[in-house]
């Protein structure tokens, strides 16, 4: 399951915000309905830049088990002050913990060892886990879902089996990527009296 409740959400025209809440409906529903094994014995990877995630998500998930990379390998600092609030202002409060980091490591040998823990490397580690899963619970607004349903995709086609993929805002994927999806679906809305075809043929590559 990846949560990502920040900026991709707010591009979607056709939605609010899905709370964590909504995530764990999801869940539960695939799980009742589409999942082919004892239900008893589900659990769910959590994948989240959002560290509120892993606090507020196993509560709504029971029964059913939850585990996640633990808080401890992430840069982020989440007290009050340094509360995640959207990617753009994550991003930033990053570069201020790197250069920190790296300005101290010139002094402090241990200082240096925090340089070892990266944001960057827990993302690609959720992508893989994720990937491993029997389904995937995602908005395919985001990137890192879209990579996530392809890896799962070649693992399950590989394997004769079935792919599983929900998105919480009720799309469908295409397979053309997110940023195209949603550019093309703010267009039809807007130019409400073209055709599909020429909102397509209007895109400048």
């Amino acid at each position: 399951m990846h949560i990502r409740r920040t900026d991709k959400h707010t591009e979607d025209h056709r939605t609010a915000q899905r709370s964590f809440a909504d995530f764990a409906q999801s869940f539960k529903a695939w799980g009742y309905w589409a999942y082919p094994g004892v239900q008893q014995g589900l659990r769910a990877f959590l994948g989240s830049e959002d560290k509120a995630t892993f606090d507020a998500m196993p509560p709504l998930l029971r029964p059913f088990g939850a585990y996640w990379i633990p808080s401890s390998y992430f840069v982020m600092d989440m007290s009050a002050k340094n509360k995640f609030v959207n990617i753009r202002q994550g991003n930033e409060r990053l570069g201020q913990l790197y250069g920190s980091l790296e300005d101290a490591a010139k002094g402090k040998v241990a200082a240096g060892r925090a340089l070892h823990k990266d944001e960057g490397m827990v993302l690609i580690a959720q992508m893989l886990l994720m990937s491993g899963c029997e389904a995937l619970i995602a908005s395919f607004s985001s990137n890192v879902a879209i990579l996530v349903h392809d890896l799962m995709y070649a693992r399950k086609v590989s394997r004769g089996e079935m792919t599983h993929a929900v998105d919480v805002n009720g799309r469908v994927y295409c397979g053309c990527g997110a940023s195209f999806c949603m550019t093309l679906e703010r267009k039809t809305v807007r130019e409400a009296g073209r055709s599909i075809k020429h909102v397509i043929d209007g895109f400048k590559y």
